[in-house]
């Protein structure tokens, strides 16, 4: 589950510039709809941590974080099933018609 934190801002030292150098310009890109930077500084990092592009992400999680995210999505289900309740009367008795 994604935790939200706010940014730590960094201070440089008073007196002292602050060089920021890319190392490796394929780790930054910009994107276009809303003008933020993606930077990766290791592009293989989550398949060291043994996490591939198509692995099951519920294989990672915590039983507590699963509990949460099942509870939230059934509830979720629930409330667009009956969000639909009144159409499918509707549709129920025209097609019985």
């Amino acid at each position: 589950m994604a935790i939200d934190r706010l940014a730590q801002p960094f201070d440089a030292p008073e007196g002292e510039d602050l060089e920021i150098v890319v190392e490796n310009p394929e780790s930054i890109s910009m994107m276009d709809e809303d003008g933020g930077v993606i930077i990766d500084f290791s592009p293989d990092a989550s398949e060291r941590m043994g996490v591939r592009h198509d692995s099951n992400l519920a294989e990672f999680m915590g039983q507590a974080d699963l509990d949460v995210l099942s509870s939230e999505l059934v509830a979720q289900f629930e409330a667009d099933r009956n969000s639909r309740a009144d159409w499918k009367t509707l549709i129920s008795v025209v097609l019985t018609c």
